[in-house]
């Protein structure tokens, strides 16, 4: 390979890194937004009932309707 062939790629090899970084950094906060919808949805799963201690209906199986 030539001086000048290595001369031609290398301004091509700086537009691949630049692309990628940029590709890179729009995932990031693509998968950021998401993590805080996510988190928003599992804040609003109400808490589980608590199981039934005495008494004939509850205490041998929970089924929640």
């Amino acid at each position: 390979m030539s001086i000048d062939a290595t001369t031609a790629i290398s301004p091509v090899l700086s537009q691949i890194q630049t692309a990628a970084a940029i590709q890179t950094a729009v995932a990031r906060k693509t998968m950021d937004a998401q993590k805080v919808v996510a988190e928003g949805l599992v804040s609003l799963i109400p808490p589980a009932p608590p199981l039934a201690t005495s008494g004939s209906l509850g205490t041998r199986l929970n089924v929640f309707g």
